[in-house]
């Protein structure tokens, strides 16, 4: 499913409390690998996810 940022308005799409920007999940977890579920593309590019989970090791990631 893709979400564009942009509405036909032009406002900015807001997010939800448990949803957050790439960046800030990479922040908040440096290090650890993390699954997010994408809530916004812009141009095929995630920009905003929800995360499902964090690990050391990519295997328990790949379980999930």
């Amino acid at each position: 499913m893709t979400i564009h940022s942009d509405n036909a308005h032009g406002s900015r799409k807001k997010l939800r409390k448990d949803e957050k920007k790439i960046r800030e999940w990479e922040d908040q977890y440096p290090g650890r690998w993390i699954l997010l579920q994408v809530t916004e593309q812009i141009n095929d590019e995630p920009v905003s996810g929800t995360l499902i989970a964090t690990a050391s090791d990519p295997e328990d990631i790949q379980s999930i």
